[in-house]
C-alpha cells in the first residue's frame, strides 16, 4: 500500500516527544562536555600555579647530590620558552626582565601575576626544563626559588619555564 498515510496515534505522539527529548538531552550533554573540555584543556595566562597564594615565602631545601643536576647537563638557553609575570607593584618589571633575558631565551609574553611575591619563583615544566630554570636563576634571578610547575597551573602549555618576579628582583632592578 504505497502512498497511504496512517492517522497519528497516541503512541506515535509519545514516541515523537520521547525522541525529541532524547535529542535535547544529547545536545545538552555535548554542550556540557565541550565547556568542561575547554575550561580544563586550556590554561589562562597570568594565573598562579596551583597551591600557591603568591604571598607566602618559601625557603629552598638544602641541595645535595640527589637534587643537583649532573655536571654534564648544560643550559640550552637558545630557544627556551620563558613566560614572565610581575608579582610586585612595580610597573614594567616583567617587561624589563623579558628584555634582560632575551635573546637567547624566547619570551612570548609578559604579564602581571594575580598576587604579589616576596621572592622570585621560577617554575619548570618538564624534568629537562629544570636545568634551564636553575640556569636562569643563577644568571638573572639570584636567590630565586626553583620549583616544578604543577598541572593545571594556568601557565601556557608551551612554557618551559615560568618566572614570577618578587620584591627581591624589584629591589635589585628598579624599572
Amino acid at each position: 500500500m504505497r502512498g497511504r498515510h496512517e492517522p497519528p496515534t497516541r503512541w506515535s505522539f509519545y514516541a515523537s516527544v520521547a525522541g525529541s527529548a532524547m535529542k535535547l538531552v544529547i545536545v545538552a550533554l555535548a554542550l556540557v562536555a565541550g565547556v568542561v573540555l575547554l575550561t580544563q584543556g586550556f590554561d589562562t595566562v597570568g594565573s598562579l600555579p596551583r597551591g600557591s597564594t603568591g604571598t607566602e615565602t618559601t625557603t629552598s631545601p638544602p641541595t645535595d647530590a640527589t637534587t643537583t643536576p649532573p655536571p654534564e647537563e648544560t643550559c640550552e638557553r637558545t630557544g627556551v620558552v620563558v613566560y614572565i609575570y610581575n608579582g610586585t607593584n612595580v610597573t614594567g618589571l616583567a617587561a624589563l626582565a623579558g628584555e634582560l633575558i632575551s635573546p637567547p631565551y624566547v619570551v612570548p609574553e609578559v604579564g602581571n601575576a594575580a598576587s604579589t611575591f616576596e621572592t622570585t619563583r621560577l617554575y619548570w615544566r618538564a624534568a629537562a626544563d629544570r636545568v634551564e630554570a636553575e640556569c636562569l636563576r643563577d644568571e638573572f634571578f639570584p636567590g630565586g626559588d626553583v620549583q616544578q610547575l604543577e598541572r593545571g597551573s594556568g601557565v601556557p602549555r608551551d612554557a618551559q619555564v615560568a618566572v614570577y618576579l618578587g620584591s627581591d628582583f624589584a629591589a635589585d632592578n628598579p624599572a
